[in-house]
């Protein structure tokens, strides 16, 4: 996955890099039905810290990061799921 921007509440953080997520260990399409649609990703950053990682998907394959924290402890449960196995 491709990060086109990443909006300011991502980058609160002041983080050096830009969040990974070309190795998600889970994606999740929160709302598929939304405009512009929002997507759940849990994976690792430049460190190994797993990280949440919310981003819209708007037009012209443009993804727009506007969440990046720590992985929280009621997410955990996520990390095992990938977008083929939600229902």
């Amino acid at each position: 996955m491709e990060i086109s921007s990443v909006g300011p509440q991502a980058r609160h953080r002041r983080r050096s890099h830009p969040p990974r997520l070309d190795h998600a260990l889970t994606v999740i399409d929160l709302d598929p039905d939304a405009d512009p649609p929002k997507v759940l990703a849990i994976g690792p950053d430049w460190a190994g810290n797993l990280l949440e990682i919310i981003w819209l998907e708007l037009a012209d394959d443009v993804n727009l990061v506007i969440h990046a924290i720590p992985l929280r402890l009621a997410f955990y449960d996520l990390r095992a799921q990938t977008r083929e196995d939600m229902p």
